[in-house]
């Protein structure tokens, strides 16, 4: 996909900031305060409440075997969280940087993103702006599911360091057996799994939303996609309403 020089780029929304090519300091402290430490205690006390719910009479708990495990356990929480934090920071973050809430702006996404290959182009180009007020039912569906999907891979990916590590520790801590004392000890690993989890993955899709409110071209490329679904659609619709010609041949009068 061409590029479009950065001078021919179109206007930020009224609100919008212009996007920079660095992080700002409110940007940075945007991310610290909110979205490291907010999201570690937040995540945290969510899966302190659900673990507490789950292992409160639980017996007996063990790292692998069924059915309470916190192998299984760590594993979900890899996916839920990760599709969880992928739809809702994001779409947060898109909406506060639309608003300039905070006075925070966008980050020009790099070259290497921008000119990447496509799949590099369609990972950090979906929209996450669900919230956005001037879209339609359709569109806010379409990114949506699109969020979802990009959650999931982020997900299948982050499982590959977050589980091995958790786990590991569990284990190595665990007694004979892989057996864990049940409440309160499974249900402080599973708050310091979630956690650790929002302290690091939460910011890394911060940046992402922030660098694709940074990224215009992505917005006119989607645009034009758009329009071309839209007249190919309205042409389909004029070759089956067009009138066909009668295989009859009109009465002869003699």
């Amino acid at each position: 996909m061409s590029t479009i020089p950065e001078q021919n780029l179109p206007p930020p929304a009224p609100a919008q900031k212009p996007a920079t090519r660095r992080p700002t300091t409110r940007n940075i402290l945007y991310i610290i305060v909110m979205n490291v430490i907010g999201a570690t205690i937040l995540d945290a006390g969510i899966n302190l409440g659900i673990a507490a719910a789950m292992y409160t009479n639980a017996y007996p708990v063990r790292v692998w075997e069924f059915p309470n495990t916190m192998a299984g356990d760590a594993a979900v929480t890899v996916f839920i969280q990760g599709i969880l934090t992928w739809v809702i920071s994001g779409m947060l973050t898109s909406r506060d940087l639309r608003l300039a809430a905070f006075g925070i702006s966008p980050i020009r996404a790099p070259r290497s993103i921008r000119e990447g290959p496509r799949i590099v182009q369609w990972f950090f180009g979906g929209n996450l702006d669900i919230l956005e007020r001037r879209i339609g039912h359709s569109e806010r569906l379409r990114r949506l599911v699109s969020s979802i999907v990009h959650g999931v891979i982020y997900s299948i990916a982050i499982f590959f360091i977050a589980w091995p590590i958790g786990v590991g520790i569990l284990a190595a801590t665990a007694g004979p057996g892989g057996f864990i004392a049940g409440w309160p000890t499974a249900a402080y690993f599973k708050a310091a799994f979630g956690g650790g989890m929002g302290f690091w993955q939460t910011p890394i899709i911060v940046v992402i939303a922030m660098m694709r409110k940074g990224w215009p071209e992505r917005d006119e490329y989607e645009a034009r996609k758009i329009a071309d679904k839209i007249k190919h659609k309205q042409g389909q619709q004029t070759v089956v309403n067009a009138p066909v010609a009668s295989d009859r041949l009109p009465p002869v009068s003699v």
